[in-house]
């Protein structure tokens, strides 16, 4: 039996600048097939395909380098929507842009909000923030929900916020060895809760409508697949939102 050498409590956390965030997901945009929202985004929009398919405006809030876009666009068909492209890393906005340019439905990506909304008028039907609220402190959580809130339809506009569901971050900590910190391997820096997402969207002004404790692994096409996965992996590494403006 080996021991462990060390708790992995007595490390401090590493705390991440601007400039470090910006840098790892400029990086991590070279590597497209560890982004959550390509490897389940069909899955995420056959769940919510309903609000789709009536939405006009979509927005992917925090779109990496357009996993969920790449799926969403073709998925689109005939319809009359716009969907846009928000998100911190210039790098990841200028992949974005390069890749959908040409695509009649896509209205463009952007790192500035006051650029995005003069482009779209705001008034999104439909916002995906996927996989971003656990990468964030509290000021930038507020700079998100406050694009949110800027960019949403306010009567009927809907956002859905996927987010790992109780996630024991230290189990993913490597060793910065330069610093003698560690970090979280996708750079989460906070675990999210059913009742802490909740009251965090009530003190920005939204209401959550709908939070599911999920494992979106068991999402196929065929329902007795979808039973079999349920039994065989169990669990629900994942929580799915749906909000709205609060009244």
């Amino acid at each position: 039996m080996i021991e462990k050498s060390a708790n992995r409590e007595m490390w401090e956390p590493h705390v991440w600048s601007p400039e470090e965030v910006r840098a790892f997901w400029d990086y991590e945009s070279q590597y497209p097939e560890n982004y959550w929202s390509r490897s389940n985004g069909k899955s995420l929009l056959k769940k919510y395909s309903k609000l789709v398919s009536r939405a006009t405006k979509i927005c992917d809030l925090g779109c990496g380098d357009g996993g969920l876009l790449e799926n969403l666009l073709p998925a689109l068909g005939e319809a009359k929507s716009i969907v846009y492209g928000f998100d911190s890393s210039r790098e990841s906005v200028q992949k974005v842009n390069d890749k959908f340019a040409h695509h009649p439905s896509f209205g463009g990506c952007f790192s500035d909000l006051e650029e995005l909304l003069r482009h779209s008028d705001g008034g999104m039907d439909l916002i995906f923030c996927c996989e971003v609220v656990e990468h964030v402190y509290d000021d930038d959580l507020k700079k998100i929900m406050s694009s949110a809130r800027a960019l949403i339809e306010p009567r009927r506009g809907k956002l859905i916020i996927t987010t790992p569901n109780d996630e024991d971050l230290a189990a993913s900590y490597v060793l910065n060895p330069v610093t003698k910190t560690v970090f979280h391997r996708w750079q989460h820096v906070r675990s999210w809760s059913e009742a802490s997402i909740v009251s965090m969207l009530r003190d920005e002004g939204f209401r959550a409508e709908l939070v599911e404790q999920l494992n979106i692994g068991c999402f196929t096409e065929n329902p007795i697949k979808n039973i079999y996965r349920k039994f065989k992996y169990g669990g629900a590494p994942n929580l799915f939102v749906v909000a709205e403006l609060s009244k």
